[in-house]
């Protein structure tokens, strides 16, 4: 089938494809009524030296006093709170919103956070909890004996959103998805029903002209019996004829 076909096909069929048209219509704008709003939060943490790690003597920048150990502390804190029990325990303490976490985009020893979800407040409120477990994990990642003051690694935070962002493309998707699901469905439906029709109609056609041919010619009969008697014999045809003629017609012969 080419692209003409397909358009005869559907224009024969335009009932199937404005009903399906409709019905499309109408999943988008329930869509649009019932699927909620999407709202996000993001920040950034960081961690770093202070800038006395280097001596007192000699103090340093903190941002200039990258290394490769404060990336992977910023990777182990990422990997403790990115696991399923503490996921539960957010749930459980109330927290409805996802996120994520991931290492900067930098290179350096920063944490992405991500938080998504349909209330806005609890979105802030997930966000924040994060930060606070961030602080938690990276104070026990330092309980360790010895380690001198002048290195202890310290946070701050970065990029923190004041409040929660409508995300606009949450809607446009579910309306995206549901059109192309809807024309295709349409699509198939009008395709399917035009075949069927066809099919049907060619069928009656070449059963016509094989049922005339199969039926026999009907025979002509000159005298009509009446139901329930058979056709007269021979004999009976002659004694008619006698009788018609009258009792003077073997004398005459």
């Amino acid at each position: 089938m080419d692209f003409v076909d397909a358009l005869r096909a559907l224009g024969r069929r335009w009932i199937v494809v404005c009903l399906g048209l409709l019905l499309t219509a109408g999943a988008g704008f329930y869509a649009i009524t019932v699927v909620a709003t999407e709202y996000q939060a993001r920040a950034q943490y960081v961690l770093l030296l202070p800038s006395s790690s280097t001596g007192s003597n000699n103090p340093t920048n903190p941002y200039t006093n990258l290394n490769t150990g404060l990336i992977f502390a910023a990777s182990l804190i990422a990997s403790d709170l990115s696991t399923k029990t503490v996921a539960r325990e957010l749930v459980e303490e109330d927290f409805q919103s996802e996120f994520s976490i991931a290492l900067g985009t930098s290179g350096g020893p920063a944490l992405d956070v991500i938080v998504k979800g349909t209330d806005r407040d609890d979105v802030l409120e997930t966000r924040d909890e994060l930060l606070r477990r961030f602080d938690d994990e990276l104070g026990s990642l330092q309980r360790i004996p010895g380690i001198p003051q002048s290195q202890l690694i310290f946070s701050r935070t970065n990029a923190v959103d004041p409040v929660a962002e409508a995300v606009p493309g949450a809607k446009r998707k579910a309306l995206m998805l549901i059109a192309a699901i809807g024309l295709v469905l349409t699509l198939i439906a009008a395709f399917t029903i035009d075949g069927l029709s066809r099919r049907r109609s060619r069928r009656t056609a070449e059963a016509g002209p094989s049922l005339a041919r199969s039926t026999p010619p009907a025979r002509e009969t000159t005298d009509q019996v009446p139901a329930g008697r058979s056709a007269p014999g021979e004999p009976e045809l002659a004694e008619r004829g006698r009788a018609a003629r009258g009792p003077w017609s073997n004398r005459n012969r």
